[in-house]
Formats: structure tokens, sequence, C-alpha cells
């Protein structure tokens, strides 16, 4: 499409003031939105630079006035011609706005940019100088990476490059500290407006949203299934809850966990900090985990024991793993004696998952089904089916016949041997409809007597 000013193609577009006596140098390059309509990315182009802080306002302004009662995604990619404005001064007009970008997509990138000395070499090396840390080293090129795209592309240099340096720099660390937590402070109030205004229009957008199912369900006559009321669809970016990076009173953390306690008998942490600082961690003692030990890089550690976690005191810049290893085995539990519904029964589990029967694999009736407490449980590989990699427990029951035809007879009780099988409680009616239990009533001595029913 022909550039066109951004108040030409939104001209009721309502915004503060220092946008709005920028709008005449905003243009308009492209528009564009996939088949499913949940986002819309504008190009813009723009002859001053437009720090980050008025483009997040700029965008929720967009999607609260245009698009409050969508579910829409605004994103605005911008770039700039600065013409002959020199690369520092610019760099320096712009510093703050990448820091505040750096924030927002990694922080360990934000950290080394914001420590770094920077200077510009023969007018076209940008360099960084950096401290020599395993963080720094790991994220230099993914670093220069970006600000040669932003340097480039964005402000439109084309033609500078960027090279990190490490080492010991003598710059006054008191001076570099007071700097940097300035830095902070102003960068963090920057993202709390803009967040803010994005609040602010995803607030409207769900007062929209339950407006239009209230009328969906009441007010044209139709209930809705009510089996919609339990859940939505998830519209932003899934959240890796094995990596977590966060930078907290000014040192950048990174804790990563690999856990395979069920199929390989450990879990491995790796926990990297950005510079020297004491952080505890705390890992919770399991009581389904039998035989536990740690290794912190290779070394037998015993770690204290509080309030039933294991307590780890981490300091050492760089990168440490740290592994637990220990037992997993299936196991049966059962209720206090005050659940009076579940009194005298037996529950299976296998770790932190608590497993069922389904009558699709052990026939109807399962209350008839009575287990020892001391009944063996074997793993078996999961063929029925079902989604997921957790194993089928497999043990022997009983079950129970009372030998009585119509509603009431005389008693003639006895015990008939059954392989059964139990799976993972949460994929429980994923087959065929019937029933399903998780308790089962426990083979007491009493029962145990009786003779197990023996085929002619």
């Amino acid at each position: 499409m022909e550039p066109k000013l951004l108040r030409d193609v939104l001209p009721d577009l309502q915004t503060n003031e220092y946008l709005t006596k920028k709008l005449d140098h905003i243009y308009v390059t492209r528009l564009l939105m996939p088949h499913d309509r949940h986002a819309l990315k504008i190009f813009i182009r723009s002859d001053i630079l437009i720090p980050k802080r008025e483009i997040y306002i700029l965008q929720a302004a967009i999607k609260k006035q245009f698009f409050e009662r969508r579910k829409i995604r605004i994103e605005i990619c911008e770039s700039f011609d600065l013409g002959d404005i020199p690369v520092r001064q610019s760099l320096d007009d712009y510093r703050e706005s990448i820091l505040l970008e750096l924030k927002e997509n990694n922080l360990m990138d934000y950290h080394m940019f914001r420590h770094a000395n920077i200077h510009l070499d023969d007018g076209k090396i940008l360099v960084l100088e950096a401290a020599d840390t395993a963080v720094n080293r790991k994220r230099g090129k993914e670093l220069s990476e970006k600000l040669t795209y932003i340097i480039n592309e964005r402000m439109g240099y084309g033609d500078i490059s960027v090279r990190i340096h490490y080492g010991e720099f003598k710059r006054q660390k008191e001076q570099m500290k007071a700097e940097a937590e300035a830095e902070a402070a102003r960068i963090e109030a920057i993202l709390q407006e803009a967040r803010a205004a994005e609040k602010e229009a995803h607030v409207s957008e769900e007062r929209s949203e339950r407006a239009s199912s209230y009328r969906k369900k009441y007010i044209k006559g139709k209930r809705l299934d009510p089996s919609e009321g339990f859940g939505r669809d998830f519209e932003g970016e899934p959240l890796p809850i094995s990596s977590i990076t966060q930078e907290i009173r000014g040192t950048t953390i990174r804790l990563e966990l690999d856990s395979q306690l069920l199929q390989k008998g450990r879990a491995d942490f790796t926990v990297e900090l950005a510079e020297e600082a004491t952080w505890i961690l705390r890992i919770p003692r399991s009581a389904w985990l039998e035989a536990y030990s740690f290794t912190l890089d290779g070394i037998s550690i015993h770690p204290a024991v509080e309030n039933g976690y294991a307590v780890l005191a981490l300091s050492r810049p760089g990168i440490q793993r740290l592994t637990l290893t220990g037992t997993v085995r299936p196991r049966w539990v059962a209720a206090n004696t005050r659940v009076r519904a579940d009194l005298g029964a037996l529950a299976l589990v296998y770790g932190p998952y608590v497993y069922c029967l389904e009558e699709t694999d052990n026939g109807e009736n399962l209350a008839s089904l009575y287990v020892s407490p001391d009944t063996p449980v074997t793993l078996a590989e999961n063929t029925t089916g079902l989604p997921g990699t957790l194993p089928l427990l497999c043990f022997e029951a009983r079950r129970l016949e009372t030998g009585v035809e119509g509603l009431y007879g005389s008693p003639g009780f006895r015990l008939t041997p059954q392989t059964c099988t139990a799976i993972p409680y949460g994929l429980w009616c994923n087959r065929q409809p019937g029933e399903m239990t998780v308790w089962l009533k426990a083979l007491l001595p009493a029962l145990d007597c009786l003779q197990p029913c023996r085929e002619a």
C-alpha cells in the first residue's frame, strides 16, 4: 500500500499530547492480519524517533478505541528514517527504548546491556564492554543480533556492526550501581504505565465479552451447554513453567527444571546467576519419593530439611547443576477414619498421580472389587490409546459374589480372582461410557478367610 499518514488511516484516533504532536511524522506503510483475525500488525515509518513507551501507549489506544469489543492483539512495528543524525546521538536518545524492549523480552539481555560500557569505533562499529561472566558470554551473540537489527533495520543506518568485548573495566562500581538502579526504576515505571493502559483495554474487552455471553444465553432465549462454563480458550502465548528467568533485587536469575522422576528417577535443576548473590532454593520433600539424594555439580550433598523442604543456599555466579534422584513406586493409600464415605477403602497412587478403575478395563459393578493393602502393583505400557506417557498399573483383586439371584436372598459369599487395570484419574471418560471408581474396598481378614471360587 502507499504510505499514508496515521491520522488519515485512523482519523478519529485520540491519544496523548506527545503523540498528537507527532502524528504528522508517522506514516502507515503496511497492515497485516492473519486469517484467524486475532492479531493486527501495523507497520509505521517516521522521520523522528518515537520512544518505545509511546509505541506501547499508541497500541493500547488503538485497541481500546477501534477494537474494544473484539479479541484482537494490536502490534505496531516501527521503523525510522533519521537522515544525517549521528548514530551515537540516536543511540543515546533511543537507549531507554532499547532497555524497555529488552526487559520485556529477555531479562538477561536487558541486564547485560544496562551494565555495559558502550562506545563507537570508526563510526561503524558499536562496541559493548561487558563483564566476563558465563551468562554474558552465553547471551552475547543473541544480544548482538538484536542490537544490529534495531540499529540497521529499525533505525535505518544499514551498515553498523556490533561487537562485545568481555573483561573487567575501570568504571566506578558505586557509580555504575547508582546509575543502573535509577535507570531500572525509570524503565519499570514506563512498563507499569504501558501495562496499565493495556489492562484498561483488556478490561473493556472482557466486559464486552461478558455482556455478549449473557445476551447469547438469556436474552435470545437459547441456553448454551453448561459444560461451556468450565473453561475458555487461552489467547496468549503459553508460559513454559520448566524455564523461568527473573530479575530479583537487581540480579538476574535463571532456573530450568527437567523432571523425569517417574520415568528415570531423577530431576535436574539448572541455576544460573548473573552475578554473585545468595539465593535460597527450597525443593519439596515429597512423601512418594523414596531414598532421595542430591548432587551439586556431580558432588553429593545433604541439604537441611525444613518444614518438608530441602533447603539449599546458592551464591556462585554462573551455571550450577543440581540433581535430585530417588525411587517412585505405586502405593496404596487409605483415608482418615473420619472420612466415612471412604472408610475401609484403598486408593492407588503413583508419584503425585491418583489412579482409577474404569468399567472398560475391569467390567461392571466395580463396587464388588476387593484388594489387599499389601497387593503388589506392576507397571504396564499404555496400550489403551489414552493420551500421555504415564503407565498403566496392574494388580490382582478379588470380586465378591453373593450368590443371590433376586433382589434379596440367602447369602452364598465367594471371592473370584480378577486382574485389574488402573489408569490415571485425569484420563477417565475418554473411551466407552461406563463406571469409574477411585476407592476399592480393602480385603479385611474376615473376608480373606473366604475360599476363592474355583471353576469346575
